[in-house]
C-alpha cells in the first residue's frame, strides 16, 4: 500500500480540506438544527468538481478512484459528517447509474440530485410486467436527501428469480412516500428518511453481483471515511479547548491525563485512516472493507467521547462541537451495518480461510 499521496491527490485534499474549513465547518450546527443544507453548498460541492469523483470526464466527472473518494469523504466530514454523507450518496447512487449504461452528466454537474436507501428486516420486491416494466413494494428504513433527492437508489429482490438487483426510483413516482426522520440522534444533515414503495414503478439498473458489490462496499468504505473524519474533528476540537481552556493558572494541555487522551485520539485516528486507505486500495480482498470500518466507526466514537470529557460540562451544550461529534459518531457506528454485523462478517471471512 502506497502510503503518499500523488500530486494530484495532495492538491484535491488541500483544496476540500480548504473549502469544508472555509464553507462547512461554521454552518455546521446551524444545518444539524434544521435537519438539511442549502442546495447553494451543494452547487459550491460540485463547482469543486468532487460530486462526480469516479465518473467519466467525458460527462463531467473526475475519473477518479475509491482513493480520492475517501480523501473527499474524509475532509468533507471533518467539517459537517451529514453533508459528508448526503455527498458520498450521491456520488454512489450516479456512480451506480453510469455503470448501468446511463448518461449520468446531471449527477456530476448536480443538477440530479441522488440518493441511496438501506434497511434491514423485510427485503423489497420487485415485480415485472408483462411490458418488462418493474414495479416496487416494500420499505427502505433509511435514505439520504429525503426532502431534495430527485433519485433513490433501491436494492430489491427481483420476483421469482428471488436475486438482488438494482433500481432508481424517481422522486415523483406513483405510489413513493418519502417520510422525514423526526430528529436523528445523528447526520441530521443529512435529512435522513424513510421510503415506502407502493407498486412503485423503478427503472432496473443492473442485476450484475459485481456490480451491487460495488455499491455495497463504496457505502461501507465511504461510512468509514466518513467516521475517520468525525474522529478527525473531535481529536482537532479537544486539542484546540485543552490548549484555551485553563486550570490553576495553566492550560489543561499540560495535564497528563488530557495529554494521554489526545495521544490516544490522534493514534487511533491516524489507524482508522490507514485501514480506509488500505481498503481503497484493494476493496475486493476479503474482510479489508470490514475491517476499516469496523475500526474507523468505534475509533471515531472513542475520539468524540474523549473530546466530550476534554471539555466537561460544556461539551454537552450546543455552544462548542463536542455535542454534535459525539452524536454524529454514535450513528456513525450503525449506519447500514452495524459494528456487531461487521465483526460476523470479518469472522465468517476468518473461518472460512484455508
Amino acid at each position: 500500500m502506497d502510503l503518499h499521496l500523488t500530486e494530484e491527490q495532495d492538491l484535491l485534499l488541500e483544496t476540500v480540506k480548504k473549502f469544508a474549513a472555509e464553507r462547512i465547518t461554521p454552518h455546521a450546527t446551524g444545518w444539524s438544527r434544521e435537519a438539511a443544507v442549502p442546495k447553494a453548498i451543494v452547487d459550491e460541492v460540485a463547482a469543486l468538481g468532487v460530486l462526480g469523483l469516479e465518473l467519466d470526464p467525458d460527462t463531467g466527472g473526475a475519473g477518479m478512484g475509491l482513493k480520492e473518494l475517501a480523501l473527499v469523504t474524509e475532509a468533507l466530514g471533518v467539517g459537517d459528517a451529514g453533508l459528508a454523507l448526503g455527498i458520498l450518496m450521491h456520488g454512489i447512487a450516479g456512480w451506480a447509474y453510469e455503470a448501468a449504461g446511463h448518461d449520468a452528466t446531471e449527477f456530476a454537474m448536480g443538477e440530479t440530485l441522488g440518493a441511496v436507501s438501506w434497511g434491514h428486516g423485510e427485503p423489497v420486491l420487485a415485480e415485472s410486467s408483462a411490458d418488462e416494466r418493474w414495479n416496487l413494494n416494500g420499505q427502505r428504513a433509511a435514505a439520504t436527501w429525503i426532502d431534495s433527492a430527485d433519485h433513490f437508489l433501491v436494492e430489491a429482490v427481483t420476483e421469482g428469480a428471488n436475486e438482488s438487483a438494482l433500481f432508481s426510483v424517481a422522486r415523483d413516482a406513483a405510489g413513493l412516500v418519502c417520510a422525514g426522520a423526526s430528529h436523528a440522534l445523528g447526520f441530521r444533515s443529512a435529512n435522513l428518511g424513510s421510503l415506502t414503495l407502493n407498486d412503485t414503478p423503478a427503472t432496473l439498473l443492473s442485476r450484475d453481483g459485481a456490480h451491487i458489490s460495488g455499491v455495497n462496499a463504496r457505502i461501507q468504505l465511504g461510512l468509514a471515511a466518513v467516521a475517520v473524519g468525525i474522529g478527525h474533528a473531535a481529536m482537532d476540537a479537544g486539542r484546540r479547548y485543552a490548549a484555551e481552556r485553563k486550570q490553576f493558572g495553566k492550560p489543561i494541555a499540560s495535564l497528563q491525563a488530557i495529554q494521554f487522551k489526545l495521544a490516544d485520539m490522534v493514534t487511533e485516528v491516524e489507524a482508522g485512516r490507514l485501514l480506509v486507505w488500505r481498503a481503497a486500495d484493494v476493496p475486493r480482498t476479503p474482510g479489508v472493507v470490514a475491517m476499516a470500518r469496523l475500526y474507523a466507526g468505534e475509533a471515531s466514537l472513542r475520539a468524540a467521547n474523549e473530546c466530550l470529557q476534554i471539555h466537561g460540562g460544556y461539551g454537552f451544550t450546543e455552544e462548542f462541537v463536542a455535542e454534535r461529534l459525539y452524536r454524529d459518531a454514535q450513528l456513525a457506528k450503525i449506519l447500514a451495518g452495524s459494528s456487531q454485523s461487521q465483526r460476523i462478517s470479518l469472522a465468517q471471512t476468518f473461518l472460512g480461510r484455508p
